[in-house]
């Protein structure tokens, strides 16, 4: 990624610094809030085992577990936050569920509930039986032929995305999760900063305008350049992580992916 000036670079530098911050603050909600939350959760919601899932990716008072419902059917659980993020997560993903249940039904988290206990407000989705996409690539296990799925339904999640008008900001492989074993099927996971370009819809949020340093991260490099995202380019920079000789035997379908670069771009003022 390109940095534009010395205080961007100082700010991100900032930004990396907090990382052991905020390890402590979910340390310390997990000591003082983990037993209530988990209690209020049984209670109210019926959801029980409930367990810390990927701790030291807690952030931002974003917090993830997996629990169970009554009928032991397992679902990942994600607390709100400083942004209210669940909220703009849940309308995002219940938009595009609307505009396109097919869609929604094959390449989002299944939506099971959305609540709010111990003052921490959450969404609960079906858990996602499956692989990120940077662990398949680093695992070197992904076929010729399954390449060419996935390629397939990153144009399929560009098309949706552009149709909607929504960016979402954070498209890299570990935003995608890979189910199935020999037909391999992706989910697009983590709508939380995602925004509407041509219009009001889902607009920026208040505390983000006045907090940039916690949006320097979204896209970790696979978006075009600091504070820009364009989700057909980080698509395709994914899709060339699949290698030289791939790209050249399917030179047509990356050619569909260029296209649409450019097309629906979200620039941060």
């Amino acid at each position: 990624m390109k940095y534009k000036t010395l205080n961007d670079i100082k700010t991100i530098i900032a930004t990396k610094k907090g990382v052991l911050k905020e390890n402590f603050k979910s340390a310390l909600w997990y000591v003082t809030k983990y037993k209530g939350f988990r209690r209020d959760l049984s209670q109210k919601f019926g959801i029980e085992n409930i367990r810390p899932y990927k701790f030291l990716s807690w952030h931002h008072n974003c917090n993830y577990f997996i629990g169970e419902k009554p009928n032991k059917e397992k679902i990942f659980i994600k607390t709100g936050g400083i942004f209210n993020l669940i909220q703009r997560e849940f309308e995002v993903i219940n938009y595009i569920s609307n505009y396109d249940p097919l869609f929604y039904k094959q390449h989002l988290p299944q939506v099971e509930l959305i609540g709010e206990c111990c003052g921490e407000s959450f969404i609960a989705v079906k858990f996602i039986e499956g692989k990120t996409l940077d662990k398949m690539l680093k695992e070197h296990i992904i076929t010729t032929s399954q390449k060419k799925m996935l390629l397939e339904q990153f144009i399929e999640s560009i098309n949706l995305l552009h149709s909607v008008g929504i960016v979402h900001r954070d498209i890299r492989p570990a935003n995608i999760i890979i189910t199935g074993k020999e037909k391999l099927n992706l989910v697009v996971i983590d709508f939380a900063f995602s925004v509407s370009v041509e219009s009001n819809r889902f607009p920026e949020t208040e505390y983000v305008k006045k907090n940039k340093r916690y949006i320097y991260h979204l896209g970790d490099g696979f978006n075009p350049s600091l504070l820009t995202w364009d989700d057909a380019y980080s698509f395709r920079k994914i899709a060339l992580l699949f290698g030289n000789d791939f790209r050249e035997e399917y030179s047509a379908l990356f050619k569909s992916i260029e296209e649409k670069i450019g097309k629906l771009v979200y620039k941060f003022h």
